[in-house]
């Protein structure tokens, strides 16, 4: 490699965090090429389309459209269009009765023929809704223990919103000070709810075997096994307060407003370009290789992906100190899902459905949210909102969302490799035929009315983002350590995204820019 530089600065991945950084590095002057293994830009926050129908592929909320918006005017770029969304979800439990929807090609049935669920609680900007729909299903339910819910939930939301989200690294110790003293009053109630899991605290809140299925519902507002009480009640809060907006088009116009922002400060975006490892010499980095052989010259590379593919993929291992290779080990990465796309002809809102999010949790027992098995796990529907121009007013889209472990049936019969054949493509059919089962005792005769069935399992989000075993959001969320964004035992290198710090939008950009700002404070 010659003296010569292709760049300043080489981001590796142009999802939220990488076009964040790589936007305010290029605005300050810097050259900039990011290298993206997709087609398009914002690793899970993007959009697919079948038949015209526009489905998301993960999260496709924010609770705070403004930061993110301010952050786009900054870099000069146009903003994003947020829909504020009525409710942040419905939760439903098994079918007390079925319904019809009657016959492919007929027309759609009456509210009356959808199936009864045995618990059905909305979740809105309206405390008062939520309570009535909480004791329609559970008469029994305690007033007392109700209202105590819903003021926690509106507290702790409204107090994490209060806590600035700081770098470590570039937060002089004088303000970190500041800021832990101002949190003093609240250490105890956030470490008591932190230390205490939903389970517990919900059978405290609300005990007996009469209310399970109340305890059950709750636990799904945020369905990962041995959560803390903290995150239940945060996302409760958070949609009692109507803090959830979506992009209106799709996430995919999230990502296409920051990829624009940093193209228009002058970065370019390469796309296709996949990275197979950085190049180093004197324990700094050179730049980095692409598939295919082709090598690019750069002094600075921020990593905004995977953590262990960028220190276990793409640097040579003896460069890794063996205790950062074994903080790398200890930490366990967030449970991945898997995601059934459907075009079809049936109307949902016949159906009493109306474009809310569904959690369906299909047993009184919380531990059935640990299970990754089709015939019994709990799973979520989605209901898209926008199609393409031109997309047949007829078609209707369902999006089903189901956990999914990396190592089921030896890791989808894809083991050693994941590599896709007919084994893989047998068992996704038989995997994705179960859920569908399953979601047709909500939306009778689905089945009838399918136009398309697109399925992406672990293997599926692994392929597409190179995310260790298809990991949706960096580590668990019970694991998750506060990387330094600048790593020290090589110059040079430097870390973004969900990787590093917490996941959701504004959490990512906000760490590009951090990274941006790190790399800026470098002597050049």
């Amino acid at each position: 490699m010659t003296e010569k530089t292709d760049s300043d600065v080489i981001v590796i991945g142009a999802g939220l965090a990488g076009l964040s950084c790589a936007a305010h590095l290029a605005k300050a002057g810097r050259r900039v090429i990011v290298l993206e293994q997709h087609t398009r830009p914002g690793g899970l926050w993007t959009s697919f389309s079948r038949r015209g129908v526009i489905f998301d592929i993960s999260t496709h909320w924010v609770t705070d459209p403004e930061a993110l918006n301010r952050t786009l005017e900054g870099l000069g770029a146009p903003t994003v269009d947020f829909v504020q969304l009525d409710h942040l979800g419905r939760y439903l439990g098994s079918p007390k009765s079925k319904g019809s929807a009657g016959a492919a090609g007929t027309r759609p049935s009456p509210l009356t023929a959808a199936a009864i669920p045995s618990w059905d609680i909305v979740v809105g900007q309206d405390v008062a809704g939520f309570k009535e729909s909480v004791r329609e299903s559970f008469p029994t339910v305690d007033d007392e223990g109700l209202d105590r819910l819903c003021t926690q939930a509106l507290e702790i939301s409204r107090l994490l919103d209060t806590l600035p989200i700081q770098s470590p690294e570039l937060t002089p110790l004088r303000e970190r000070l500041g800021v832990a003293l101002r949190r003093l009053p609240h250490v105890a109630q956030i470490r008591r709810l932190r230390r205490t899991s939903a389970e517990a605290y919900f059978a405290e809140l609300f005990p007996g075997d009469g209310l399970a299925g109340l305890r059950a519902a709750l636990c799904s507002l945020a369905p990962v096994p041995d959560i803390s009480a903290i995150g239940p009640l945060a996302m409760l809060g958070t949609g009692l307060r109507g803090k959830v907006y979506a992009p209106r088009g799709g996430s995919r116009r999230l990502a296409e407003a920051f990829a624009e922002a940093a193209v228009r400060n002058g970065a370019e975006i390469r796309y296709s370009a996949k990275v197979v490892s950085i190049l180093t010499a004197d324990g700094a980095v050179q730049g980095v290789r692409l598939d295919g052989g082709a090598t690019l010259a750069a002094p600075t590379v921020v990593a905004a992906i995977d953590a262990k593919q960028t220190f276990y993929g793409l640097l040579d291992p003896q460069l890794v100190p063996d205790s950062y290779r074994r903080l790398l080990e200890a930490k366990s990465i967030s449970e991945p899902y898997g995601l059934i796309s459907l075009v079809t002809t049936l109307e949902p809102a016949a159906l009493g459905f109306d474009g809310t999010d569904v959690f369906v949790c299909p047993s009184t027992d919380v531990e059935v949210l640990r299970s990754k098995e089709p015939d019994d796990c709990a799973f979520m529907l989605t209901f898209p909102q926008y199609v393409e121009p031109g997309a047949d007013p007829v078609l209707r889209g369902v999006q089903i969302l189901v956990p999914a472990a990396w190592s089921w049936r030896e890791h989808w019969e894809t083991w050693p490799t994941p590599e896709r054949g007919a084994d893989y493509r047998d068992l996704k059919n038989e995997w994705s035929a179960k859920i569908i089962a399953r979601v047709q005792e909500y939306l009778p005769r689905l089945t009838s009315h399918l136009v398309t069935v697109d399925v992406a399992t672990p293997i599926t989000f692994y392929r597409y983002t190179l995310n260790t075993e298809g990991a949706p959001t960096g580590w668990h969320h019970m694991d998750r350590p506060c990387w330094k964004q600048r790593v020290t035992f090589l110059r040079g290198l430097y870390q973004a995204g969900h990787w590093v710090g917490p996941s959701g939008a504004v959490p990512v950009v906000t760490s590009g820019r951090w990274a941006a700002d790190l790399v800026l404070s470098r002597k050049r």
